[in-house]
């Protein structure tokens, strides 16, 4: 079968390429040479074969295959999920019918946990959960819930803000889970372009007065917004003062700072300064060497044992407050020149009215949380609360780092929900971490707000519902927000259609606070069927404690607060129905939750002489499996492979004998498509990261893992035939014949029926005549016979371009996906690369789709994401017209429970196949010189996208 491909180059604008960072060839690579793998991969033919002569038939095969040796998906649990739109991950998933037992053992909770991801792991769109989520805490709360806390991670990078949280009721078993993350980012970089100590020049040059300040050594990070794929970042914190801890995380390819934001939370308010109010309070104190010293150690967090007051570092669970003495002499503070102890040589008398209030409000704030809702402490755990008054000079301000602070220009230690307010700063800290920015920084000031009021009732046995009582000018009101000016022309908003979007106040976060607190309000006191107080705060507060995370929004609030209600007061509760009603009432409304898993639809497969190798995710081991589908088997397929596989894409060769994989350990495999025997592996584990092998078996393509564990920059593809191997390094051709060392890694590739090209996709890192950088993933094909390199469809900064796959009839055709990394979803086009000529196939949600062509190209089919699965995916076949590019008709269910699928016939494939003929097939191209390719160029125009 003899066919032309006909490259068509088209212009482009010109990039200015930049070499990437170099990369060692793979540590196991190197120790064991192209040779040798070259004969290991021979001889592993050589066993295949010997297979398939002592082989059955594809029928017997089939008569005897056991259906259950691909278990079917088992029922999960009736419940209903909540999907975050832009990630596709779940806000929520609430069992609704969960089986009820006996108590857990706290050894077994982690386990069950962990078995309630894996089990829902194609929901949360993780391809292993046990690698990819790490267990950060536990905790028991007092009605008997376990709330098990777990951080993201990829290739042990931190994924960053992202967390979930899996919660078991009081007999053990799960029955919630919640949180805010992303899928796992297969395609994202690995490699950073800037280093640690250039994202700290970053970061310095991004924040005023940055020069001086003291730096946490940068992290590397997936950075996760919610809003667009992870990107890898370094992350940072600058300490500029107090009231300065800058959180600043950059762009580890461009440098562009993602986002940075002062950690400190701030209550300042405007006017000017005040004395205290000078009643008279009821102090606890130490003495020490007939001093007494303004230290609390009568509170139940005060550990003897462990403590030798009043030195701070020598106490805990003590209430210690300290004095700057009004330095620095500035209002403008940047540090802390000088902190001394609060004493007096009396117990009554001389003492430093800043610090009586400080004392008594921390007093009352601690009992607060104490006595309402069993919090011993900031932390939980009796640590102790440090103060620190009179700070700078004329300072109007209150805040939070890591311990309380007070300026001298209001009487802000005087206001207890203004104190308790900071100190709430702190319990957020300890529990949902909430980020301090956009709505999770709202969120994070709103709780503060509320238990500031919280407190305030507590002890004077009413509030008045506006925070800042005790101040000349008070600050924002939980009952009536817009009696309040924001100070930017515009007053507190009360619902969601009064949200103020703004880069000022680090997204908003003071300023849209009310809206959370709002709903507060009417759900304690101010709607029809209000609740009380009490049980207001009981659910809020358990929100916040076990069921919010560091990114978490406005609707996760909503869904936190809800499930909160239930847990303490019953489903179908009158409290959980009037917070759903407080909710709705500011504009914080519910999604629909998606399907029962148990109402998935399952629609049989079309019947054909097609066959298809595919990827799934078998339940009952834990893994993914290498599945076959043919005549004879089952509607759902059969499990082909022995060992767990890669969640990648296989080739097969063109007459169906026998296909080639990575398996789960890095190893490249062999297995026969008929199921004799089990796959047959070179031997290398922890050495390929892809593998692809031609049309009729001679060549294969290796991209190897380097020394550091990720995909290298090069490809090796050895002839089986000639005992030849030769190994490319990827470049990226621009115009006039000029390649750069660009590519970072390559991924998925495929060969011409011709044995002439190698097609793959690959990761770009991009720099733009204006000094711009950025990743993008693009398709290339190299030419085996001269070794040049051809640009099918040339990098783009709005898209990510991989997966492609050929027609298996014409090499001139091509289908592939162009992920938009800002909707977390897909488009799948074919192409006529001689035509230049490009048509949508279809759309696909929440991934990629990984298309390939049917045996006689009447179709394309694709993977859509099914969350209810335990793969997490379907395959669908979208029938094509004669053309091989133009959608005819609707798509329909191909294959359920199934990803990366690959088309095939058992039958040899004729020397000319039988296919429409539109002109395009078979055109010879003369020569030119240069291995009938030409230079660089492209085979697509910008107009395809």
């Amino acid at each position: 079968m003899k066919r032309t491909w006909l490259p068509i180059i088209a212009s482009f604008t010109i990039l200015l390429l930049f070499r990437l960072l170099s990369g060692a060839p793979a540590a196991a690579f190197a120790k064991t040479g192209p040779k040798e793998i070259e004969q290991r991969l021979k001889k592993t033919l050589e066993q295949i074969s010997e297979k398939a002569d002592a082989s059955e038939t594809p029928e017997s095969l089939s008569a005897r295959s056991d259906p259950s040796g691909r278990q079917a998906p088992r029922s999960l649990p009736a419940q209903e999920v909540r999907i975050r739109p832009k990630t596709q991950t779940p806000m929520q998933i609430r069992v609704t019918s969960p089986s009820r037992g006996t108590r857990m053992t706290a050894q077994s909770e982690e386990e069950i946990a962990r078995d309630f991801l894996r089990s829902h792991r194609a929901l949360l769109n993780l391809i292993d959960p046990d690698e990819e989520l790490l267990l950060e805490s536990k905790l028991q709360d007092n009605i008997g819930y376990t709330h098990l806390r777990y951080a993201q991670r990829y290739f042990n990078i931190p994924v960053w803000p992202a967390e979930l949280i899996v919660h078991l009721d009081p007999t053990g078993n799960p029955y919630l889970l919640n949180g805010a993350f992303v899928p796992t980012p297969k395609k994202a970089a690995l490699h950073p372009e800037l280093t640690a100590e250039d994202a700290e020049a970053r970061a310095r040059e991004h924040v005023s007065g940055g020069d001086g300040a003291a730096v946490v050594a940068p992290e590397l990070i997936f950075y996760a917004d919610m809003e667009r794929r992870p990107q890898l970042a370094w992350k940072t914190e600058l300490t500029l003062s107090l009231t300065e801890k800058w959180v600043v995380v950059v762009d580890a390819v461009s440098g562009a700072i993602l986002t940075a934001y002062n950690r400190v939370p701030d209550a300042s308010a405007s006017g000017s300064g005040v004395d205290l109010l000078g009643v008279r309070r009821n102090i606890e104190l130490w003495q020490a060497e007939g001093e007494y010293y303004m230290v609390n150690t009568a509170k139940p967090m005060y550990d003897p044992a462990a403590s030798a007051p009043p030195n701070p570092d020598e106490t805990r669970g003590g209430i210690i407050i300290l004095d700057a003495e009004n330095q620095p002499p500035t209002s403008d503070v940047q540090y802390l020149s000088h902190i001394t102890h609060v004493t007096s040589g009396s117990t009554n008398e001389n003492w430093l009215p800043d610090a009586v209030s400080a004392a008594r409000n921390i007093s009352e704030s601690y009992d607060y949380f104490l006595e309402r809702h069993n919090r011993d402490s900031i932390d939980g755990q009796g640590g102790s609360i440090i103060a620190i008054v009179r700070v700078g000079q004329n300072f109007a301000n209150a805040a939070w780092a890591d311990m309380m602070i007070f300026g001298d220009a209001q009487p802000f230690a005087a206001a207890l929900d203004v104190v308790a307010h900071e100190l709430a700063h702190g319990v957020t800290t300890a529990t949902a971490n909430l980020i301090y920015q956009n709505q999770s920084g709202a969120l994070n000031e709103a709780f503060s707000d509320i238990f500031g009021e919280m407190t305030e009732a507590r002890t004077n046995g009413s509030t008045d519902w506006v925070l800042g009582t005790r101040l000349p000018e008070q600050i924002r009101s939980l009952s009536d927000p817009a009696s309040q000016d924001t100070g930017i022309g515009r007053p507190y908003p009360s619902r969601m259609s009064e949200y103020i979007n703004t880069y000022q106040d680090y997204g908003g976060v003071h300023l849209n606070a009310t809206i959370i607190t709002h709903a507060f309000y009417l759900l304690a006191q101010g709607m029809d069927g209000a609740i009380g107080m009490r049980d207001a705060e009981r659910i809020f507060y358990r929100a916040l404690a076990y069921h919010l995370v560091s990114s978490s929004r406005f609707i996760d609030a909503r869904l936190a607060c809800i499930v909160s209600a239930e847990e303490l007061f019953g489903q179908g509760s009158a409290q959980a129905i009037r917070t759903a009603a407080a909710f709705d009432a500011v504009e914080i409304t519910d999604a629909e939750p998606t399907p029962n898993p148990d109402e998935t639809e399952y629609i049989p497969p079309p019947s054909g002489p097609d066959a298809i190798l595919f990827v799934y995710y078998d339940e009952g081991q834990g893994d993914h499996y290498l599945g076959r589908r043919q005549s004879g088997d089952p509607a759902a397929g059969v499990r082909l492979s022995h060992f767990p596989v890669s969640p990648a894409r296989a080739s097969v060769r063109e007459d169906g004998g026998f296909a080639a994989f990575v398996n789960k350990f890095n190893d490249m495999c062999l297995i026969l498509t008929d199921g004799a025997g089990t796959e047959e592996c070179l031997g290398y584990e922890g050495l390929v990261s892809s593998v692809a092998m031609s049309p009729d078996g001679r060549f294969y393509g290796f991209v190897f893992l380097d020394e550091t564990g990720m995909p290298g920059d090069s490809i090796t593809v050895i002839d089986t035939d000639s005992d030849n191997d030769v190994t490319y390094e990827l470049v990226a051709p621009a115009f006039d014949g000029v390649s750069t060392n660009t590519i970072i890694r390559a991924d998925a590739m495929t060969f011409t029926s011709d044995n002439r090209y190698i097609v793959y996709d690959a990761l770009n890192r991009i720099e733009l005549l204006d000094g711009a950088k950025y990743d993008a993933w693009s398709i290339y094909a190299i030419d085996l016979t001269n070794g040049q390199t051809l640009v099918l469809m040339p990098p783009t900064g709005k898209l990510d371009i991989g997966f492609p796959a050929l027609s298996q009839t014409n090499d001139n055709f091509i289908t592939y996906d162009a992920f938009d990394p800002n909707i977390t979803g897909s488009t799948i086009y074919a192409q006529n690369m001689i035509k230049n000529t490009t048509h949508t196939i279809t759309e696909v949600s929440g991934d990629w789709g990984t298309p390939f062509y049917m045996a006689d190209d009447s179709g394309i089919i694709y993977s859509q994401r099914n969350p209810t699965i335990p793969t997490g995916f379907n395959i669908w076949l979208q029938p094509l017209a004669g053309d091989r590019i133009t959608p005819a008709g609707e798509p329909s269910l191909y294959l359920t429970n199934a990803d990366f699928g690959v088309v095939y016939r058992r039958e040899a494939l004729p020397d000319e196949p039988d296919v429409p003929d539109n002109g395009d097939d078979d055109v010879v191209v003369p020569d030119d010189g240069n291995g009938g390719g030409g230079g660089g160029g492209c085979f697509i125009g910008a107009a395809g996208f």
